[in-house]
């Protein structure tokens, strides 16, 4: 989670030289799709965290690793509402 939140949610630019320098203030899930929000590409990201989620509830694991996996759900989920992503 911690992997995901920083590359995702924090670090901003590119890993790539060609864009001239127009996603510096862009974080990485903020390029997704230029910018733009709720696209179909931006919706399939966020459903699978939760569809995992779901899928490992049902697989009945521990009460505390549950907790912890909607706890890291729900951070994720927060930064990608739509509110929270600047735009172009």
């Amino acid at each position: 989670m911690k992997i995901t939140y920083h590359f995702f949610h924090w670090k901003k630019r590119t890993p790539f030289a060609e864009d001239q320098g127009i996603y510096n203030r862009l974080t990485w899930w903020e390029q997704i799709d230029n910018g733009k929000q709720l696209t179909r590409n931006g919706k399939f990201l966020t459903v699978v965290p939760v569809v995992l989620s779901f899928d490992s509830r049902m697989s009945k694991i521990l009460g505390w690793v549950s907790k912890l996996s909607f706890h890291s759900l729900g951070t994720l989920l927060y930064q990608v509402f739509p509110s929270r992503v600047s735009s172009i």
